[in-house]
């Protein structure tokens, strides 16, 4: 299955807005309320691929919180500016692994904050 980045994005903000950091969330159900709109294997799919890139944490089928790597992801993502310029730098190359697309969007929100 192929990783379509904007559900990548959903899906973290979602989970960033959700946890607490204490509470067990299964990862089935999760998907089944938070994203109705999204073939249940594909939102699973996603979200494991998130577990296993490092921006939530989990285990076994639960999961409680994004990672700091998440968080950070998360807002910087978290700006429709910010995911918009990002998703235009990446274009040229077509896909690219979640550690690039992190760091598009961190370059693209020093470049708007001015930071060398």
């Amino acid at each position: 299955m192929k990783i379509e980045i904007d559900l990548v994005r959903r899906i973290l903000l979602q989970v960033e807005e959700a946890v607490d950091g204490d509470m067990n969330y299964p990862i089935s159900e999760y998907c089944e309320q938070s994203l109705p709109d999204v073939d249940l294997k594909k939102a699973v799919y996603h979200f494991k691929y998130l577990i296993k890139s490092g921006m939530i944490e989990a285990s076994n089928s639960y999961f409680n919180d994004l990672t700091p790597a998440g968080h950070n992801f998360a807002n910087d993502i978290n700006s429709d500016t910010v995911w918009r310029r990002t998703k235009e730098k990446i274009k040229p190359f077509g896909k690219v692994g979640i550690d690039i697309l992190a760091a598009v969007a961190a370059g693209v929100v020093k470049e708007l904050l001015m930071i060398p």
